[in-house]
């Protein structure tokens, strides 16, 4: 379930220019090199990494090394950078494996690596900005280091400091006529209770 509720003024993403970018069969080197520069220039905050095997939402590391897993995401306030394992067959029927990359965020935090694909203008007039806030599964009881929820058979840890029953992420959706087309995570914070289903 989502419940969306307003996290940034209304004037705060109208004054800011967004953009997505998309990079593909990209190789380890390519994917290391693209982090690289997406962290230079976007400061992350967190990052969200799983394989088959494991699933770990913490801290940003610049020690990631982001081919260990199948699927990842760091983000903070001007930017993700969402990567995910690509298998593709060339010309000669030959099979690859490598990455797939998108990042949305601002324009001025935009990794420097030439994108495979057209940037596409999120601030350009049939783009409409909107800041919601996703809870996450699971309740902090009182005194316990992490959050439970009944429906997962062990406790969830966030990388998050406070002593806060519940937490959301809270990002930006960019919709183009009536449809969501990208999701930017920005942050993590306490739950607001009065959100709208």
């Amino acid at each position: 379930m989502t419940i969306s509720q307003s996290i940034t003024p209304e004037s705060t993403t109208q004054n800011r220019q967004y953009v997505a970018l998309a990079w593909g069969r990209l190789d380890d080197k390519g994917l290391d090199e693209l982090l690289l520069a997406a962290s230079q220039a976007c400061e992350f905050q967190y990052m969200i990494c799983q394989n088959v095997a494991s699933y770990r939402f913490t801290a940003y590391s610049h020690n990631l090394e982001p081919t260990g897993y199948s699927d990842g995401q760091v983000f903070g306030a001007l930017g993700e950078l969402h990567w995910r394992c690509d298998r593709w067959v060339d010309e000669q029927f030959i099979e690859h494996t490598g990455w797939q990359a998108v990042f949305v965020g601002d324009v001025c935090a935009a990794p420097a690596i030439q994108p495979h694909y057209s940037p596409i203008d999120l601030s350009s007039k049939e783009w409409q900005v909107r800041s919601l806030m996703i809870p996450l599964r699971g309740r902090r009881i009182s005194g316990q280091p992490a959050w439970f929820e009944p429906r997962i058979p062990h406790p969830l840890e966030y990388p998050w400091p406070g002593l806060d029953e519940i937490l959301a992420l809270g990002a930006l959706e960019f919709e183009q006529a009536g449809r969501v087309e990208f999701v930017q995570l920005c942050e993590l914070k306490a739950w607001q209770s009065g959100g709208s289903k």
